[in-house]
């Protein structure tokens, strides 16, 4: 499914962002004004001048396949992913059309918030109900603290999900980061679901800098009713990395665990022995 501001194109007609036609050889040309931003519907566009985008390409993403179209030099710059993926070498790239129906297209327009800008920034995005959140019958949108915090957890566990698939290792750190300074505020009271374990245990490499956060912020509330029920639920590899931490804690306060206290590169993942080439992100 294509989605675009105004009127949809023609077969073969190509369009900006704001619905306005594009020559047909838009997406091999240069452009000398950024145009050719993101997703069609999208508001976060980046405007600029002076700046020469170059080829671009289209990428839909999710099950729905909604369509972005995005700079070559732009998003390769970032995803080695991407960077593979658009060579001639490959039918993606010689189509210049690429599908990720893994990631959803919420995760992806924050992800070229990223790519365009640097940054990551959730705080306007409208997060989508948890499935404790409809089992309990609220309406949506939802205004319940407990609901968004637990909402806001999970985004942050697709985010990282994607920036593995896409081999963004920055986003990944930027992620990661990110979360660890939501789970550090002193007026969030945050609410562990199964939700964010089974995702993070199944969808993200084992041992990976987002699991260790959770098991060091788990640790530190262990008594709590949440963190029990966890432990009643089929994630045994949760459980087994829980007990491997816990062992190397042994003689210390589980107070030491809390990601406040521990320095955020613990939670970057480093190749081999290699220094951690961690980002500062304003």
């Amino acid at each position: 499914m294509r989605t675009m501001a105004g009127d949809a194109p023609e077969p073969g007609e190509v369009m900006d962002g704001r619905g306005e036609d594009l020559p047909e050889d838009a997406l091999d040309v240069a452009q000398n004004q950024g145009a050719l931003a993101m997703a069609p519907n999208s508001t976060h566009a980046p405007v600029r001048s002076k700046t020469i985008y170059g080829k671009a390409i289209e990428v839909a993403a999710g099950l729905e396949e909604e369509v972005f179209v995005v700079h070559n030099h732009h998003i390769c710059g970032k995803s080695l992913f991407f960077k593979a993926a658009v060579s001639e070498a490959w039918i993606e790239g010689r189509q210049k059309r690429v599908l990720i129906p893994t990631i959803t297209p919420l995760v992806f327009k924050t992800y070229l918030d990223w790519v365009y800008e640097g940054k990551f920034i959730i705080e306007d995005i409208e997060l989508p109900q948890t499935h404790d959140c409809e089992d309990d019958g609220h309406f949506a949108p939802c205004e319940e603290d407990f609901c968004q915090e637990e909402a806001t957890i999970l985004f942050h566990v697709e985010c990282y999900t994607a920036a593995q698939f896409l081999l963004d290792d920055a986003f990944k750190i930027a992620v990661v980061d990110a979360l660890r300074d939501f789970l550090n505020q002193d007026d969030n009271t945050v609410r562990y679901c199964v939700q964010v374990i089974v995702n993070a245990w199944q969808n993200c490499q084992r041992g990976c800098g987002l699991q260790r956060l959770l098991i060091d912020r788990y640790a530190v509330d262990l008594l709590s009713a949440d963190i029990q029920e966890v432990f009643s639920q089929q994630c045994p590899d949760f459980v087994t990395d829980l007990a491997s931490r816990l062992l190397n804690m042994r003689g210390r306060e589980l107070q030491h665990l809390h990601p406040g206290s521990v320095h955020k590169c613990f939670y970057h993942d480093h190749k081999g022995n290699e220094p951690c080439a961690m980002i500062v992100i304003d």
